[in-house]
């Protein structure tokens, strides 16, 4: 007997005494989702559907507030009906039985679920929370309220989730995995290696957590080779030592992700045959400021044309405000911090002039855009500026490259795509949806897109479109139209937005100035 007849053998001996203890017990609902449960891992005849539909009315009926046979029944109704069928049974059934704690939690965990697997990390994670008064030492749910708040950044608070799951499940490798997933956001690689390496010593793990732990140790050899390059490229600023080194990528994270390089190739079309006007998208105001405005936006600086002003008289007074004996740091640590941003920004605005950002499209291509990551973010070490994400991520429910594909789609979207699209306006917006929606750092998408957009608009000769933080919210919409439906007219209409915005921002420092001055 092979080892399949065997597994056989052993699953229909326990299907039967199952049915037997029913049939002398048969309001045993313990028993009922037992034997549902093995109804749903015995690959045999006499597992009949019906059998389970049966088993799983007989459990909810013996034991309404049971929430695991009610999940376990909502899983059956999802996976043979649909996640929308199945949350219709569950809001039917949950106005039914007003009484029932268990359905409205059934309810509140499959909802959750859907909102982690969209990347809806706060909606998830309240409607976790309220699963977890139903049941607090759930490991699982640990483990995913964990999930939930490494994705929102509080590491710590994750961590704390990791932990207890642990405790009350010592053998649990994906909230392990976790743990050491959160070492490696933090940039704590050595750590987070260590852990991986001791999770794949586990026979027992199932094949997606496997592959999961093999994917994040191999991306996280891969920061540790590559980290000596890049800091040679910051230190003298050419980036061939570093092209040579990701040509030696492992194969197994060279593979593009074909369904981003299709949505890719429609808006490479679409952003060449885009028609529009220079004229709307020059300034009528005087152009002095627009590095300052540039840098301050880059910074995220609020408050309009009163804080850019601020600024701009600050900077004035101390060239060098986060310096540690510098008054702007005494008076205000925050302020010194974004002055000091500022100033880095207006100088890596200054080092890409003169620059053709053609070297994108060829051979030094991918090098050059990590090059300029790492000095984008060079104020955020715990984000490996340069270094692709370790994870996969989610915004808003969008479609986002998994963090193994991403070196063979940006490669593939620079050396293929990129020479499709005219130079100017129309490679910038590609650019710019480009780099958010393949998502490839684990921050940084939007800083590092907005200066490519202006990079290219100014090598063409426009004036460098910024993008206010204002307007911010209109432009990721347009973003999510057109990676998802492939339309660009409301991106293309967010920049015409962009543009008036910071014309009315230059306009307004202007006169300042002039009453300043008189």
């Amino acid at each position: 007997m092979n080892p399949e007849e065997r597994q056989a053998a052993v699953d229909g001996a326990q299907l039967q005494t199952l049915r037997d203890h029913l049939r002398r017990r048969p309001d045993d609902g313990a028993a009922w989702l037992a034997l549902a449960r093995q109804l749903i891992r015995t690959p045999a005849p006499e597992a009949s559907a019906d059998e389970l539909h049966h088993a799983l009315e007989q459990a909810i009926k013996s034991t309404p507030e049971a929430l695991d046979a009610w999940l376990l029944a909502a899983g059956v109704h999802q996976r043979q009906r649909g996640p929308a069928a199945a949350l219709q049974w569950l809001q039917y059934t949950a106005r039914q039985n007003p009484q029932l704690a268990a359905p409205r939690v059934a309810l509140a965990s499959l909802r959750a679920d859907a909102c982690r697997q969209a990347g809806q990390w706060s909606e998830a994670l309240a409607g976790y929370r309220e699963v977890e008064k139903f049941r607090p030492g759930d490991p699982a749910l640990l483990n995913n309220i964990g999930t939930c708040l490494a994705s929102l950044e509080r590491f710590t608070e994750a961590a704390e989730r990791f932990e207890k799951a642990l405790r009350l499940r010592a053998d649990f490798p994906e909230a392990r995995l976790n743990l050491a997933f959160l070492n490696a956001c933090q940039g704590r690689t050595r750590d987070a290696t260590s852990s991986i390496d001791e999770i794949l010593q586990d026979a027992r793990l199932e094949p997606a957590t496997r592959q999961a732990a093999t994917t994040l140790r191999d991306i996280l050899g891969e920061h540790q080779r590559l980290a000596p390059f890049l800091a040679d490229a910051l230190q003298t600023g050419e980036v061939a030592a570093l092209q040579r080194a990701l040509a030696d990528a492992p194969p197994r994270l060279s593979r593009p992700h074909e369904p981003s390089l299709a949505r890719l190739r429609l808006l490479a079309e679409r952003c060449r045959d885009l028609t529009f006007s220079a004229e709307d998208f020059r300034y009528g105001a005087d152009t002095a400021s627009l590095p300052l405005v540039e840098a301050c936006m880059q910074a995220n600086l609020e408050g309009g044309a009163e804080a850019l002003a601020e600024v701009t008289v600050l900077l004035r007074a101390e060239p060098e405000p986060a310096s540690a004996t510098s008054p702007a740091m005494s008076k205000s640590p925050a302020m010194a911090k974004c002055l000091g941003q500022v100033l880095h920004f207006m100088e890596i605005g200054r080092d890409r002039q003169g620059r053709d950002p053609g070297v994108l499209q060829g051979p030094a291509g991918e090098a050059w855009l990590r090059y300029w990551h790492a000095r984008l973010l060079r104020d955020a070490p715990d984000k490996q500026p340069g270094q692709y994400k370790v994870a996969a991520n989610a915004i808003r429910g969008l479609p986002l490259t998994p963090a193994e594909n991403v070196p063979g789609t940006v490669r593939a979207l620079l050396s293929e795509l990129l020479p499709l699209v005219p130079a100017g306006l129309p490679r910038g917006m590609f650019l710019y949806i480009a780099v958010n929606m393949v998502h490839g750092f684990a921050d940084g998408n939007g800083r590092l897109s907005r200066f490519l957009l202006a990079w290219e608009t100014e090598s063409a000769g426009l004036p460098p479109i910024v993008i206010p933080t204002t307007v911010r919210t209109q432009v990721a919409r347009a973003l999510d139209v057109a990676w998802l439906e492939g339309e660009l007219n409301p991106f293309f209409q967010a920049l015409k937005l962009a543009v008036t915005a910071t014309d009315r921002l230059l306009r307004q420092l202007t006169e300042r100035a002039t009453v300043e001055s008189s």
